[in-house]
């Protein structure tokens, strides 16, 4: 099988114009792919009337429409990709996004195993702390039942103790427009990403009353992002007197990141895409398991911010932000570090995956 020829299937929880990691992963690595003369498909589910048949940027989107209320939305998936099933057996790949598309797949799977059609599949991120113990058995299962994986961190081979044949931590391009430096604000921190417990926005609201009360240093912040949590941040903010603005979701994480000289970020893609943009990165770990998920990362503590509670981070920031060349030295490390990670190379990532095993030319 000639690699120009192959035709591969994303099964991909959501899709663009949604926006999150896996989405803007899955989109850009599609987009690489493509480059490479490599045809994409991609089967996504989405509850918005979007169209269910789509084109973007050269890439096949089909929609399983869903009902927002709807009880057991597996069952639509499920008739979906049966009344479908030319789909998946057209392309030559099939590579799920996350564990739970594996679950989507389950009726058609004895006819995918008769026809040894390639599943692969790229697990993101991790579920929640503790690990429930059902996810971590399917994920084993979903492990042994595809032909590879990659991992986007070290950190899941050891917690997930998954046998990963590649592992990544996403890719960033920079911008062709960002506002210099030295037209933001120094005392003003920017938060993208979803307002749950497991993010550290709690954690970074508490660092700011810190800094104010402890160590008399305002900071305004501005969150772009929308979640569980949003009623009380805004109680929070308010009882506290904390200087802070909401956005909710934003299509363009480049708006929010212009807005500040400082950027928290809860995941790898915000981590990369403030470094591109020479921003001085922040994070905040309240579990080992979030702690690993940073500290995989060679010498990322000489690249970003690590705190592992408000009192630590307070300090530090404080430290940074009265040493502009200490700022200098953690920015410039880290510009370095995300210019390696392109997008580009992502998808190499997954060409040398399926070449490796499917011994393709």
């Amino acid at each position: 099988m000639d690699m120009v020829k192959i035709k591969v299937l994303f099964l991909v929880p959501s899709f663009l114009p949604k926006v999150g990691g896996v989405e803007r992963h899955s989109y850009y690595v599609a987009k690489e792919l493509c480059k490479c003369r490599i045809e994409v498909t991609i089967i996504t589910r989405s509850t918005s009337q979007l169209k269910e048949l789509d084109v973007i940027n050269g890439i096949k989107v089909y929609r399983i429409i869903t009902k927002p209320k709807e009880p057991l939305k597996i069952l639509s998936i499920w008739l979906y990709l049966l009344r479908n099933l030319r789909i998946p057996i057209h392309n030559d790949i099939i590579h799920l996004h996350d564990w739970f598309t594996f679950l989507w797949i389950l009726p058609i799977f004895p006819v995918l195993k008769v026809l040894r059609k390639p599943i692969f599949i790229t697990f993101h991120g991790f579920e929640r702390y503790p690990i429930p113990r059902l996810v971590y058995i399917i994920r084993k299962l979903v492990e042994k039942m595809t032909w590879g994986n990659i991992c986007v961190g070290a950190f899941i081979t050891k917690w997930y103790r998954t046998k990963t044949d590649v592992i990544i931590i996403g890719g960033v391009e920079r911008p062709k427009h960002l506002p210099l430096r030295s037209d933001i604000k120094d005392n003003a921190i920017v938060f993208i990403g979803r307002l749950s417990n497991d993010t550290g926005i709690i954690g970074l609201l508490n660092a700011i009353k810190i800094l104010r009360d402890k160590y008399q240093y305002n900071i305004e912040l501005h969150i772009c992002g929308d979640g569980p949590l949003r009623d009380y941040i805004r109680l929070f903010s308010r009882l506290n007197n904390l200087n802070v603005h909401m956005y909710g979701f934003v299509s363009d994480p480049w708006s929010c990141i212009a807005k500040a000289k400082i950027v928290f970020a809860p995941g790898y893609l915000s981590m990369l895409e403030s470094m591109i943009a020479q921003r001085l990165v922040i994070s905040i770990y309240n579990n080992p398991l979030k702690r690993d998920y940073f500290f995989s990362i060679p010498k990322i503590n000489e690249m970003m911010i690590l705190a592992s509670n408000p009192e630590e981070l307070a300090k530090k920031l404080y430290e940074v932000l009265t040493n502009d060349k200490s700022v200098d030295e953690i920015i410039n490390k880290a510009y370095t570090f995300a210019k390696k990670h392109s997008w580009k190379r992502v998808a190499y990532a997954y060409l040398v995956l399926y070449k490796n095993k499917l011994k393709i030319r």
